[in-house]
This record gives structure tokens, C-alpha cells and sequence, in this order.
């Protein structure tokens, strides 16, 4: 690839970025706005029954997670030959995963001491089909780099989810608030995607396509299963545990300290795979490239978590009110580990995006294992708070180390996985100072955290200016093509 087309390339990498965190940055102004009024409208064990549903879900669901999507991305010019076998195939295992989440919704009453999980599950259950249906259409914008449609079309759906949550909640709808806008807007998102990305999809199931598709894809079903494990692992322990008031706790601070991963991570992992995909047939390349995104995802994302995990106490009060003070400790554990996590979901697409599928199950299989044990113990042992503590043990012994095994074959090194994570640690810290010293001469008012916070971000700009150069003017590059918004 000539370097013409590297910088292309680099602008469409930087362009759909650019779209999908500016409209997900809005979806999260709704979304908090959201929380802020459900959490005075519901109670917390109603965000307790939430997540215990979410969790006895996701191992049924896991059925469909086949990765067609990826599948068909990487085919790249032999799309057309294989998305309608690739529709096929995920609607069938989509019918599949809501027919065991109906079946298992009886046990997971029983398993969670609850009744009240089995009208939830009956909704998760026909989402399973309803995400199936968009699969060729999305796997299309994504092989076209369309993020920017992709996200209008998400953003549109998420606050029609939400409008509808609140309006359900002041009818007294309870926990089915957070379930029934659901469907309907899969509906319209669906309908939307093959509206902007028609594809033509024939009666013919094409049977003979299926085997070498599963084959590709066998991988990543066990990979996508231990990715909804680690997810879910610490809520199904607690669930069983502890009571769902507690349970709703977690939550309220899993679910914020998720919002960086979301916000960043997760939008950067979709247009990072498209992007390195076009790589394949340079390995040492793909490298070097997901490195430079690593450093700048870790330079922006890390200094926002210990700032969330510094000022858990004001969120948790401004957010969610008194009743959710239970959350306080839970986020500031939290918030570090996701940190840590940021690069969790990138690192899965490097690996995919080399086609390295058996690698990334053997390492997400270790992963799970040792979470699993630990997050159990914690939660039958000790609850919450110690759930919270294994969770960030975990992030902390296992994403680094996992950086330097992923890349080591590849010409990755220790010193390359320091660079991503040492820096914004350290300016972090260095941030904070001003506020700690505040803090241990003052009584912990308002103003001192005012000051503190205002601190911060002077100090972090300043070191990542001096100490991280290139990084920080690559950083100063890509927020200039977002305000203008034409990278």
C-alpha cells in the first residue's frame, strides 16, 4: 500500500471516529439524562432485576453470536457471494437463542429467588430474532466505512428508547420500563439500515455455505461466549448471593463506569477493525498501527476514569440521588478498572482482524476461567465491594500482559505496551496532587472539589504536552478534523 493510501486510509479511520463518537457523545447526554430520572422514578432493585435478566440471558443469546458480521467484512470483494448465506444462517441461530432464553427463563427464577425476571426474558427472548434481521445491511455500511450513518441511525433509536423508558416509568411500569421500547426500536433500526444499505437476499438457504462460515466462525462463537461470561460473570454471582437492592448498586456503578468503554472503546473497535482489516497482507503494519490508536484511545480515556473513580461521591448524588449512595465505593473500584479495559475490545479486533481466532480464544478462555473463580468467591464470600475489588485485580493482572502476548509475534514489545499505559497513568496521578493536597488541609467541601477538578485537566494537557508530543499533536489533529467536520 502506497502512502497515498495510508493517509486515506487514515482519514476514513479518523472521519468515522470522528462521527460515531460525536453522535454517541449526544446519545450519552440522553442516556444520562435518562438514569438521572429513572433513578427517581424506580427503585434500585428494580435496576437489580434489570441486570439479573440481562445476565440469564446471555449465555442463551450467546447461540447467535457468531461473528458473521466480521466473516463478512473480511471477505471484502466477496460480499455479495456470501451475505445471503450469512443472513440465513444468523436468523436461524437468532430463532435458536430466543427459543433457549424462553426455556431457561423458568430456572433463572428459581436460580436469581425471583418470578419477576420471566416477562423481561420473554422481551430479551425476541430480541435475539430482531438483531438478526439487520445483520446484512450493517455488516454492508461497515465494509463501506459508513459510520456516519450507522451512528444517526443508533443515536435516533437510543432516544426513542429513552423517551419511552421515562414515559413508561411515570405510568408505573416498574423494571418493564427498561424492556418494552426494545423491540420496537429494532424495528426501526433495522428497517432504517436496509432502507440506507439494501441488499439483495434470496429464499435459497444455501445450506453448502453454511459449513465453511461455521467453521470461520467457531472461534469466534467460543470467543464472543467468553466475552459475555466476563460481562455477566460478576452480575450472575451476585445475583445468587446477595439481594437484588445490592445487585442494583453494582449496576448503577457498572453502568457508569462503562461509559468511557462505550464511549470510546467500543467506537473506535468497530472502525479499527474495518481499518486494520484493510491491512491483513501487512501484519508488522497492523501493528504499528493498532499501537497508535492504543496510545491516543489510552491518553484521552484513562485520565477520564480516575477522574470518574476521584469524584464518585458527586455522580453517584447528582445522578442517581441518596437512595444509591450503596454505589459510591463500587464506582470508584470500577471506574480504575475500566481504565484498564479500554483497550480490551480493540486488542479482540487486532487479533480478529489477523484472523488469529484460535489465539483469541485460548486467551479469553484463561481469562474467564480465572475471572469466574475469583468474582464467585468475592460475591459469596464478601458481596459487592469485593466483586468490585477482583473485578479491577483482574483488569490490572491480565490486560497488559495480554497487549504483549497478542503482539509479541508480531514485533510487539513490553516497552510498546508501557507506552500505552504508563503515561496518562502517571500524568494522572500528577493531576490529582493539587486536589489531594486540598483535600487533606480542608474539610472535602464543594469548592475544594471545584478546585481540585479545575486543576486537573491544566495539569494532564501541560505533561501530555511536554512529555508526549506526538501523541498529544496527533490528538490536537483529529479533534481539529471533529470541529470541522470534514477530517
Amino acid at each position: 500500500m502506497t502512502e497515498s493510501n495510508d493517509t486515506s486510509l487514515t482519514g476514513r479511520v479518523s472521519r468515522g471516529f470522528a462521527w460515531m463518537l460525536l453522535l454517541t457523545i449526544g446519545s450519552k447526554l440522553f442516556g444520562f439524562a435518562t438514569q438521572m430520572v429513572l433513578a427517581r422514578l424506580l427503585l434500585p432493585k428494580d435496576f437489580g432485576i434489570m441486570t439479573m435478566a440481562y445476565a440469564a440471558a446471555a449465555i442463551p443469546s450467546m447461540i447467535r453470536q457468531t461473528g458473521i458480521i466480521q466473516i463478512l467484512v473480511r471477505k471484502q470483494s466477496a460480499f455479495d457471494r456470501w451475505v445471503n448465506a450469512g443472513f440465513w444462517m444468523e436468523l436461524a441461530l437468532g430463532t435458536l437463542a430466543a427459543l433457549l432464553t424462553i426455556a431457561v427463563a423458568p430456572a433463572a427464577c428459581t436460580f436469581f429467588h425471583t418470578q419477576r425476571l420471566f416477562g423481561p426474558l420473554m422481551i430479551i427472548a425476541s430480541l435475539a430474532v430482531l438483531a438478526a434481521l439487520m445483520t446484512p445491511p450493517f455488516a454492508r455500511l461497515t465494509l463501506d466505512l459508513r459510520f456516519r450513518d450507522m451512528s444517526t441511525v443508533g443515536l435516533g433509536c437510543n432516544v426513542f428508547v429513552m423517551a419511552s423508558s421515562i414515559g413508561l416509568a411515570f405510568l408505573g411500569c416498574g423494571v418493564y420500563s427498561f424492556f418494552i421500547p426494545l423491540p420496537v426500536a429494532a424495528i426501526l433500526r433495522a428497517g432504517l439500515f436496509w432502507r440506507m444499505a439494501p441488499v439483495r437476499i434470496k429464499l435459497d438457504l444455501q445450506l453448502h455455505r453454511w459449513r465453511p462460515m461455521f467453521l470461520d466462525s467457531m472461534y469466534l462463537m467460543g470467543s464472543g461466549l467468553f466475552a459475555t461470561i466476563l460481562g455477566q460473570a460478576d452480575n450472575v454471582a451476585l445475583g445468587r448471593f446477595v439481594t437484588a437492592t445490592e445487585v442494583g448498586y453494582y449496576s448503577v456503578a457498572s453502568n457508569l463506569s462503562s461509559q468511557m468503554l462505550q464511549l470510546l472503546s467500543i467506537n473506535l473497535s468497530g472502525v479499527l477493525f474495518s481499518a486494520l482489516s484493510s491491512l491483513k497482507d501487512s501484519p508488522p503494519r497492523q501493528t504499528a498501527a493498532f499501537f497508535r490508536a492504543a496510545r491516543l484511545l489510552a491518553l484521552i480515556g484513562i485520565p477520564l476514569c480516575v477522574l470518574e473513580s476521584a469524584l464518585a461521591g458527586p455522580i453517584i448524588r447528582l445522578m442517581y440521588g441518596q437512595k444509591f449512595l450503596g454505589a459510591v465505593p463500587l464506582l470508584r473500584l470500577l471506574a480504575l478498572s475500566s481504565g484498564i479495559n479500554l483497550l480490551f475490545g480493540p486488542l479482540q479486533n487486532f487479533l480478529q482482524a489477523q484472523g488469529r481466532f484460535g489465539y483469541l480464544f485460548k486467551w479469553l478462555g484463561l481469562l474467564v476461567v480465572v475471572f469466574v473463580a475469583v468474582v464467585s468467591v468475592a460475591a459469596w464470600r464478601s458481596g459487592a465491594l469485593w466483586v468490585a475489588g477482583a473485578v479491577l485485580g483482574v483488569a490490572a493482572a491480565f490486560q497488559p500482559a495480554g497487549m504483549w502476548l497478542a503482539t509479541r509475534s508480531r514485533g510487539g514489545t513490553w516497552r510498546q505496551v508501557a507506552a500505552v499505559y504508563m503515561p496518562p497513568v502517571l500524568f494522572s496521578a500528577a493531576s490529582l496532587t493539587p486536589a489531594a493536597i486540598l483535600f487533606l488541609l480542608g474539610s472535602p467541601t464543594p469548592a475544594i472539589a471545584v478546585a481540585g477538578v479545575g486543576a486537573f485537566f491544566p495539569i494532564y494537557v501541560v505533561l501530555a504536552r511536554l512529555l508526549r508530543r506526538s501523541d498529544f499533536a496527533e490528538l490536537r489533529a483529529v479533534a481539529s478534523r471533529i470541529l470541522r467536520r470534514h477530517p
